[in-house]
This record gives structure tokens, C-alpha cells and sequence, in this order.
């Protein structure tokens, strides 16, 4: 899976002790808030939902997708 994180409102949530490059979080963001609205299915954000990391070199590859949490009750 990877290094990940997820976003919850204004909160960036990282799993204790991991770290995420800076410039990374900085290349995907604008992707993260377009993506946190309803979008139509055949938008590219959900079609093609990857996203490149800033240094070619790296070869970094992220993935966007919305993670639903199932109401409680």
C-alpha cells in the first residue's frame, strides 16, 4: 500500500510515526480539494484518480480517492 494519509475536514491525519514529503502533499492538495466534493462519474478526478509527485527522478505516483465511513447506529 504505501505511505498514505487522509484528510477529515481541515485535519491532515497521519499514521503515528510516519511522515509525508512536504512537496508531495504540496503537488496533490488542490487535487484533494476538488476531489472532496460530489463529483459526476465520469469526471477525470474519478476516472483517472493519479497524481505525479514533483521530483521526475522519484517516480512518486499518488492516488486520490474518497474513503466513505459508513454512519454509526
Amino acid at each position: 500500500m504505501g505511505d498514505w494519509f487522509e484528510i477529515n475536514g481541515s485535519r491532515l491525519i497521519l499514521p503515528p510515526g510516519q511522515s509525508f514529503c512536504p512537496y508531495a502533499l504540496a503537488a496533490v492538495f488542490p487535487v484533494v480539494v476538488m476531489r472532496q466534493g460530489d463529483l459526476p462519474a465520469d469526471s477525470w478526478l474519478v476516472r483517472k484518480p493519479y497524481i505525479c509527485g514533483p521530483d521526475a527522478e522519484e517516480n512518486l505516483v499518488m492516488k486520490v480517492e474518497a474513503v466513505y465511513e459508513e454512519a454509526a447506529g
